[in-house]
Protein backbone atom coordinates (compact mmCIF):
# COMPACT_ATOMS: atom_id res chain seq x y z
CA UNK A 1 0.00 0.00 0.00
CA UNK A 2 1.29 3.69 -0.82
CA UNK A 3 2.42 6.11 2.11
CA UNK A 4 -0.70 7.98 2.94
CA UNK A 5 -0.34 11.88 3.23
CA UNK A 6 -3.73 13.35 3.97
CA UNK A 7 -3.97 17.10 2.91
CA UNK A 8 -5.50 18.36 6.05
CA UNK A 9 -8.59 21.03 6.39
CA UNK A 10 -6.09 22.92 8.78
CA UNK A 11 -3.17 23.75 5.97
CA UNK A 12 -5.22 24.16 2.64
CA UNK A 13 -8.30 26.36 2.45
CA UNK A 14 -11.60 28.20 0.67
CA UNK A 15 -13.93 30.93 -1.36
CA UNK A 16 -15.91 31.08 -4.13
CA UNK A 17 -16.31 30.04 -7.43
CA UNK A 18 -18.94 33.43 -7.85
CA UNK A 19 -16.60 36.59 -7.91
CA UNK A 20 -17.55 40.04 -7.10
CA UNK A 21 -16.19 42.15 -10.39
CA UNK A 22 -15.70 45.03 -7.55
CA UNK A 23 -13.34 43.14 -5.25
CA UNK A 24 -9.74 43.08 -6.07
CA UNK A 25 -7.26 40.43 -6.60
CA UNK A 26 -5.55 40.79 -2.92
CA UNK A 27 -8.60 40.81 -1.03
CA UNK A 28 -8.16 36.80 -1.93
CA UNK A 29 -4.71 37.11 -1.22
CA UNK A 30 -3.52 34.55 1.83
CA UNK A 31 -0.15 35.95 2.44
CA UNK A 32 -2.16 38.39 4.25
CA UNK A 33 -4.46 36.73 5.58
CA UNK A 34 -3.17 36.81 9.27
CA UNK A 35 -4.26 40.98 9.36
CA UNK A 36 -7.81 39.84 9.00
CA UNK A 37 -7.59 37.23 12.45
CA UNK A 38 -9.50 38.51 15.44
CA UNK A 39 -7.28 38.23 18.52
CA UNK A 40 -8.23 36.58 21.50
CA UNK A 41 -6.72 36.40 24.97
CA UNK A 42 -8.15 33.15 25.49
CA UNK A 43 -7.37 30.18 23.14
CA UNK A 44 -9.33 27.13 23.72
CA UNK A 45 -7.78 24.47 21.26
CA UNK A 46 -9.69 21.48 21.05
CA UNK A 47 -8.54 17.88 20.01
CA UNK A 48 -10.25 14.67 19.14
CA UNK A 49 -8.04 11.36 20.16
CA UNK A 50 -8.56 7.86 19.12
CA UNK A 51 -7.03 4.46 19.31
CA UNK A 52 -8.32 1.72 17.95
CA UNK A 53 -8.05 -1.97 17.22
CA UNK A 54 -9.53 -4.77 14.88
CA UNK A 55 -12.26 -2.43 13.57
CA UNK A 56 -13.39 0.57 11.33
CA UNK A 57 -15.12 3.66 12.05
CA UNK A 58 -16.38 6.90 11.23
CA UNK A 59 -16.85 9.83 13.31
CA UNK A 60 -18.32 12.84 12.30
CA UNK A 61 -19.00 16.20 14.80
CA UNK A 62 -22.27 17.99 14.55
CA UNK A 63 -22.88 15.76 11.31
CA UNK A 64 -19.47 17.06 9.62
CA UNK A 65 -16.50 14.56 8.53
CA UNK A 66 -14.03 14.49 11.07
CA UNK A 67 -12.10 11.14 10.49
CA UNK A 68 -13.24 7.76 8.62
CA UNK A 69 -11.11 4.59 8.86
CA UNK A 70 -11.19 1.17 6.75
CA UNK A 71 -8.44 -0.72 8.42
CA UNK A 72 -7.32 -4.20 8.22
CA UNK A 73 -7.43 -4.87 11.82
CA UNK A 74 -4.33 -2.71 13.35
CA UNK A 75 -4.03 -0.77 16.23
CA UNK A 76 -3.92 2.73 15.15
CA UNK A 77 -3.83 5.88 16.94
CA UNK A 78 -3.79 9.41 16.37
CA UNK A 79 -4.77 12.69 16.84
CA UNK A 80 -6.84 15.44 15.40
CA UNK A 81 -7.19 19.05 15.97
CA UNK A 82 -11.10 19.92 15.48
CA UNK A 83 -11.53 24.53 16.14
CA UNK A 84 -12.35 24.66 12.41
CA UNK A 85 -15.60 22.15 13.11
CA UNK A 86 -16.64 24.12 16.04
CA UNK A 87 -18.42 27.43 15.01
CA UNK A 88 -19.05 28.51 18.30
CA UNK A 89 -19.69 27.90 21.88
CA UNK A 90 -22.41 25.65 22.02
CA UNK A 91 -23.60 22.07 22.81
CA UNK A 92 -22.10 19.49 20.12
CA UNK A 93 -22.78 16.11 19.02
CA UNK A 94 -20.04 13.68 18.05
CA UNK A 95 -21.30 10.74 16.47
CA UNK A 96 -18.99 7.49 15.91
CA UNK A 97 -20.30 4.67 14.00
CA UNK A 98 -18.11 1.15 14.71
CA UNK A 99 -17.52 -1.27 11.67
CA UNK A 100 -15.94 -4.37 11.12
CA UNK A 101 -12.44 -4.49 9.61
CA UNK A 102 -11.44 -4.57 6.26
CA UNK A 103 -9.49 -7.68 4.87
CA UNK A 104 -6.88 -7.97 2.26
CA UNK A 105 -9.32 -7.33 -0.54
CA UNK A 106 -10.67 -4.16 0.65
CA UNK A 107 -13.90 -5.75 1.68
CA UNK A 108 -15.85 -5.00 4.78
CA UNK A 109 -16.11 -8.10 7.43
CA UNK A 110 -19.91 -9.08 7.65
CA UNK A 111 -19.40 -8.80 11.49
CA UNK A 112 -17.98 -6.74 13.97
CA UNK A 113 -14.39 -9.11 15.94
CA UNK A 114 -15.44 -9.60 19.67
CA UNK A 115 -12.56 -8.54 20.29
CA UNK A 116 -12.59 -5.15 18.88
CA UNK A 117 -12.03 -1.76 20.67
CA UNK A 118 -12.10 1.83 20.27
CA UNK A 119 -10.84 4.83 23.20
CA UNK A 120 -12.36 8.29 21.93
CA UNK A 121 -11.09 11.43 24.06
CA UNK A 122 -11.56 14.83 23.24
CA UNK A 123 -9.11 16.90 25.44
CA UNK A 124 -9.66 21.20 26.00
CA UNK A 125 -6.05 22.52 25.91
CA UNK A 126 -5.35 26.77 27.22
CA UNK A 127 -2.37 28.12 28.51
CA UNK A 128 -0.43 24.88 28.25
CA UNK A 129 -3.11 23.04 30.73
CA UNK A 130 -5.27 20.02 29.47
CA UNK A 131 -9.09 19.00 30.65
CA UNK A 132 -10.42 15.95 29.65
CA UNK A 133 -13.97 16.50 28.22
CA UNK A 134 -14.84 13.13 27.92
CA UNK A 135 -13.28 9.66 27.61
CA UNK A 136 -15.25 6.68 25.90
CA UNK A 137 -14.15 3.63 25.61
CA UNK A 138 -16.06 1.04 23.11
CA UNK A 139 -15.00 -2.49 23.27
CA UNK A 140 -16.85 -5.72 22.69
CA UNK A 141 -19.51 -6.98 20.30
CA UNK A 142 -22.84 -8.93 20.73
CA UNK A 143 -23.23 -12.08 18.37
CA UNK A 144 -23.18 -11.50 14.43
CA UNK A 145 -23.10 -7.33 15.52
CA UNK A 146 -23.01 -5.66 12.03
CA UNK A 147 -22.05 -1.96 13.38
CA UNK A 148 -22.47 -0.08 16.94
CA UNK A 149 -23.20 3.43 16.76
CA UNK A 150 -22.38 5.43 19.96
CA UNK A 151 -23.38 9.48 19.97
CA UNK A 152 -21.62 11.66 22.75
CA UNK A 153 -22.92 15.30 23.23
CA UNK A 154 -20.54 17.34 24.30
CA UNK A 155 -20.11 21.42 25.06
CA UNK A 156 -17.55 23.32 23.50
CA UNK A 157 -16.76 27.07 24.49
CA UNK A 158 -14.80 29.01 22.09
CA UNK A 159 -14.07 32.75 21.79
CA UNK A 160 -14.73 33.31 18.18
CA UNK A 161 -17.73 32.72 16.32
CA UNK A 162 -17.84 31.62 12.41
CA UNK A 163 -20.74 31.91 9.81
CA UNK A 164 -19.51 28.47 8.04
CA UNK A 165 -22.70 26.01 6.61
CA UNK A 166 -25.06 28.04 9.29
CA UNK A 167 -27.26 29.89 6.98
CA UNK A 168 -26.29 28.17 3.86
CA UNK A 169 -29.19 26.59 1.50
CA UNK A 170 -30.30 22.71 2.35
CA UNK A 171 -28.85 21.10 -0.16
CA UNK A 172 -30.98 17.79 0.08
CA UNK A 173 -33.83 19.66 -1.78
CA UNK A 174 -32.22 20.22 -4.90
CA UNK A 175 -32.56 18.17 -7.74
CA UNK A 176 -29.91 15.38 -7.15
CA UNK A 177 -28.78 14.91 -10.48
CA UNK A 178 -28.18 18.40 -11.35
CA UNK A 179 -26.20 18.91 -7.98
CA UNK A 180 -23.79 16.14 -8.64
CA UNK A 181 -23.06 17.64 -12.06
CA UNK A 182 -22.95 20.82 -10.27
CA UNK A 183 -20.19 19.37 -7.99
CA UNK A 184 -18.39 17.03 -10.43
CA UNK A 185 -17.70 20.06 -12.21
CA UNK A 186 -16.27 22.06 -9.57
CA UNK A 187 -14.13 19.06 -8.48
CA UNK A 188 -12.58 19.24 -11.91
CA UNK A 189 -12.18 22.66 -12.24
CA UNK A 190 -9.97 22.87 -9.16
CA UNK A 191 -8.09 19.56 -10.22
CA UNK A 192 -7.50 22.08 -13.63
CA UNK A 193 -6.39 24.96 -11.04
CA UNK A 194 -3.70 22.82 -9.85
CA UNK A 195 -2.47 21.11 -13.12
CA UNK A 196 -2.35 24.60 -14.15
CA UNK A 197 -0.35 25.73 -11.48
CA UNK A 198 -3.16 29.30 -11.50
CA UNK A 199 -1.91 30.02 -7.93
CA UNK A 200 -4.60 33.07 -8.32
CA UNK A 201 -7.50 30.92 -8.90
CA UNK A 202 -6.54 28.54 -6.12
CA UNK A 203 -6.32 31.30 -3.52
CA UNK A 204 -10.03 33.06 -4.54
CA UNK A 205 -11.99 29.36 -4.12
CA UNK A 206 -10.04 28.54 -1.06
CA UNK A 207 -9.89 31.82 0.69
CA UNK A 208 -13.30 31.83 3.11
CA UNK A 209 -12.68 28.01 4.30
CA UNK A 210 -8.54 29.36 5.33
CA UNK A 211 -10.05 32.53 6.53
CA UNK A 212 -12.15 30.29 8.95
CA UNK A 213 -9.33 27.54 9.52
CA UNK A 214 -7.18 30.34 10.60
CA UNK A 215 -9.34 32.24 12.84
CA UNK A 216 -10.67 28.80 14.90
CA UNK A 217 -7.19 28.31 15.60
CA UNK A 218 -6.02 31.50 16.32
CA UNK A 219 -3.31 31.88 13.20
CA UNK A 220 -2.43 35.52 13.35
CA UNK A 221 0.95 35.80 12.42
CA UNK A 222 2.69 36.42 9.68
CA UNK A 223 4.72 32.84 9.39
CA UNK A 224 1.09 31.33 9.57
CA UNK A 225 -0.42 32.51 6.54
CA UNK A 226 2.99 32.19 4.50
CA UNK A 227 2.72 28.41 5.36
CA UNK A 228 -0.63 28.44 3.74
CA UNK A 229 0.69 30.13 0.29
CA UNK A 230 3.87 27.55 0.76
CA UNK A 231 2.07 24.49 1.11
CA UNK A 232 -0.33 25.63 -2.00
CA UNK A 233 2.90 26.09 -4.39
CA UNK A 234 4.41 23.06 -3.31
CA UNK A 235 1.19 20.99 -4.02
CA UNK A 236 0.87 22.55 -7.64
CA UNK A 237 4.57 22.05 -8.11
CA UNK A 238 4.01 18.22 -7.69
CA UNK A 239 4.42 15.74 -10.42
CA UNK A 240 1.33 13.82 -9.15
CA UNK A 241 -1.61 12.05 -11.56
CA UNK A 242 -5.13 13.72 -10.09
CA UNK A 243 -7.79 11.66 -10.09
CA UNK A 244 -11.54 11.62 -9.96
CA UNK A 245 -13.05 8.36 -9.76
CA UNK A 246 -15.11 5.37 -8.37
CA UNK A 247 -16.97 8.48 -5.75
CA UNK A 248 -20.64 9.18 -4.93
CA UNK A 249 -22.45 12.64 -3.79
CA UNK A 250 -22.37 12.79 0.30
CA UNK A 251 -24.22 15.25 2.50
CA UNK A 252 -23.10 16.61 6.10
CA UNK A 253 -24.03 19.41 7.82
CA UNK A 254 -27.87 18.60 8.11
CA UNK A 255 -27.95 18.83 4.38
CA UNK A 256 -25.98 22.40 3.77
CA UNK A 257 -22.23 20.63 2.83
CA UNK A 258 -22.00 18.11 0.19
CA UNK A 259 -18.54 16.49 -1.42
CA UNK A 260 -17.88 13.46 -3.61
CA UNK A 261 -15.89 10.77 -1.33
CA UNK A 262 -14.66 7.56 -2.84
CA UNK A 263 -16.40 4.31 -3.10
CA UNK A 264 -13.50 1.80 -3.94
CA UNK A 265 -10.56 0.03 -2.03
CA UNK A 266 -8.24 1.48 0.35
CA UNK A 267 -9.00 5.42 -0.95
CA UNK A 268 -12.77 4.29 0.03
CA UNK A 269 -14.63 7.04 2.17
CA UNK A 270 -11.72 9.28 1.55
CA UNK A 271 -12.33 12.60 -0.63
CA UNK A 272 -12.56 11.65 -4.40
CA UNK A 273 -10.12 14.74 -4.84
CA UNK A 274 -7.01 12.65 -4.89
CA UNK A 275 -3.50 13.19 -6.61
CA UNK A 276 -1.35 10.10 -7.18
CA UNK A 277 2.54 10.07 -7.51
CA UNK A 278 4.99 7.08 -7.60
CA UNK A 279 5.29 6.34 -4.25
CA UNK A 280 2.44 8.41 -2.44
CA UNK A 281 -0.73 9.68 -2.53
CA UNK A 282 -2.40 12.83 -1.72
CA UNK A 283 -6.12 13.13 -0.23
CA UNK A 284 -7.61 16.98 -1.03
CA UNK A 285 -10.28 17.53 1.51
CA UNK A 286 -12.84 19.44 -0.72
CA UNK A 287 -16.30 20.59 1.44
CA UNK A 288 -18.91 22.50 -0.28
CA UNK A 289 -21.94 24.64 0.57
CA UNK A 290 -23.96 27.01 -1.45
CA UNK A 291 -24.23 30.46 0.56
CA UNK A 292 -27.11 31.74 -0.99
CA UNK A 293 -30.40 30.20 -3.10
CA UNK A 294 -29.15 30.83 -6.56
CA UNK A 295 -25.80 31.48 -5.73
CA UNK A 296 -22.70 29.04 -6.90
CA UNK A 297 -20.68 26.18 -4.96
CA UNK A 298 -18.60 27.42 -2.72
CA UNK A 299 -15.68 25.62 -0.69
CA UNK A 300 -16.32 25.63 3.06
CA UNK A 301 -13.83 23.18 4.60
Amino acid sequence: MKKILFLTLISITNLSCAQNNNQKTEDFNLNTLYKKITIYNNKPEYWLFLHSNNCSYVVTLDDMPIYTDYNEGNMKSLSIPINNFLLESKKNELKVLILPKMDEKYHLDNVLESGFSLDVKVSRTENKKETIVFNKKISGAEQNESYKQIIIPFESSVPYKLTGWTDSVDLTKEDKEVLGREVETFYREMMNDYRDRKIENIQKKYYKRQFENAQSFYSSKKEDSDKIVSEINKDINKEQDLKLENYKLVFYGNGKVVGLVRTDGEFLGKSAFLGLTDEDFYIYSLLLHRPKAGGFLEVIR
